[in-house]
């Protein structure tokens, strides 16, 4: 006799789909690795708000990573493998959206998530902010220089910031 029918109702039941990361990863020699719960929890979050700085995002990853030596993986690996678990709400679904396998390098991963989370209009804004920066009233001139410096860390420049710094302080 035929196969039993699914009832009509088991059809409009979602199923659960597993999706192919975009990120390929294969392990140098077929190594067995493990990363501790302590780690993965340990990890810095990224939920893709505005107000958020994707490059602070990075440097505190970097500075995470850099204490890790899993055995049988490269710091490249490493940073691959973690990565996602940085990332939380609106960032961890753009990072899911990514078509399936197609980010095999750290750079590739790092150049990606800064593209969509620091776009260019928000660089032209941040140099406006630099280039048109004025101390306070009422500021220190240490002050001054902090609030000048951390506009400088917000923003990836291709020119030197040390040049920058010094043309700026030393207009008169």
């Amino acid at each position: 006799m035929a196969e039993d029918p699914m009832p009509l109702k088991s059809s409009f039941v979602p199923q659960g789909v597993a999706q192919p990361s975009c990120i390929t990863f294969t392990p140098a020699d077929d190594t067995i690795f493990s990363l501790s719960p302590q780690l993965i929890n340990s990890v810095p979050h990224f939920y893709g708000k505005p107000n958020e700085d994707p490059n602070n995002h990075l440097r505190e990853f970097y500075d995470l990573c850099r204490t890790q030596f899993p055995p049988g993986l490269t710091a490249e690996q490493l940073k691959l493998i973690l990565f996602p678990f940085s990332l939380k709400d609106h960032a961890k679904w753009w990072l899911n959206s990514l078509p399936p396998n197609t980010i095999a390098t750290w750079d590739q991963l790092s150049t990606k998530f800064i593209t969509k989370f620091f776009p260019a209009q928000r660089t032209r804004q941040l140099r406006r902010d630099i280039h048109t920066f004025r101390q306070k009233q009422g500021d220190l001139f240490c002050e001054a220089w902090e609030s000048f410096n951390g506009l400088l860390r917000s923003v990836l420049i291709m020119v030197t910031l040390r040049m920058i710094k010094l043309n700026f302080f030393m207009r008169v």
